[in-house]
């Protein structure tokens, strides 16, 4: 719940209908930082879990929240590192993933920035360099959504959408499946082009995501 993309992330969350966890660097008799109060009873109201290690009156401290960032990377499938400094929290948090087996990817960042000096390095160390949405997904492909029939606002036949879509249309006429599914079908081996032209699908309005996953 820290100011910045932490609250960011929870507010979009949860626009989306979606469920997020925050993670405490205190007790809950001290919601730091305050202001964020409301984020924090938004969560709890739609079903989302606030949770600390700590009793309800400890105060939150900087090295508390370094001490909770095991506890945030464990409760994650992978961490994706935006930005960092070259000695920052996020750089511990990185590291506490990787001794946990996660997943661990970072945006490239520019050359002169301050912030940019801690991603670099997390590529140079290992961690997987992604550019866009695909790059992540590639890495989690048991999360993504079922894709749903098409759309019935444009009843759309099969010869109206490009060649390249047919194939993915013609197998979600009559049925629900994940893109993993899609794939075996398709028999396509590149996880990556799959969830381009799903995603294209999806954006030009001839299939919809339904929520929820099965594994």
């Amino acid at each position: 719940m820290a100011i910045g993309t932490d609250s960011v992330a929870h507010r979009t969350v949860l626009q989306y209908g979606g469920e997020t966890i925050a993670v405490l660097g205190g007790g809950f008799e001290h919601i730091f930082p305050k202001e964020n109060l409301g984020l924090f009873e938004n969560i709890v109201e739609r079903n989302g879990l606030v949770v600390t290690e700590y009793p309800p009156q400890v105060s939150a401290k900087s090295e508390r929240f370094l001490e909770r960032n095991r506890i945030v990377s464990g409760l994650s499938e992978g961490v994706l590192i935006i930005e960092a400094a070259y000695r920052s929290g996020t750089s511990v948090t990185a590291k506490l993933a990787y001794n946990q087996g996660k997943v661990v990817m970072a945006l490239p960042g520019r050359l002169d920035d301050p912030y940019g000096v801690g991603v670099n390095k997390l590529i140079q160390e290992g961690a997987k360099l992604v550019t866009n949405m695909e790059d992540v997904l590639g890495h989690f492909p048991q999360f993504v959504h079922h894709l749903g029939k098409t759309s019935q606002e444009k009843q759309m036949t099969f010869w109206d959408v490009k060649e390249e879509y047919q194939e993915i249309m013609k197998i979600l006429q009559k049925q629900t499946l994940s893109a993993q599914e899609i794939m075996q079908k398709t028999k396509e081996k590149n996880l990556r082009k799959t969830l381009n032209l799903l995603m294209n699908m999806e954006l030009e309005g001839i299939i919809t995501q339904e929520m929820g996953v099965r594994i």
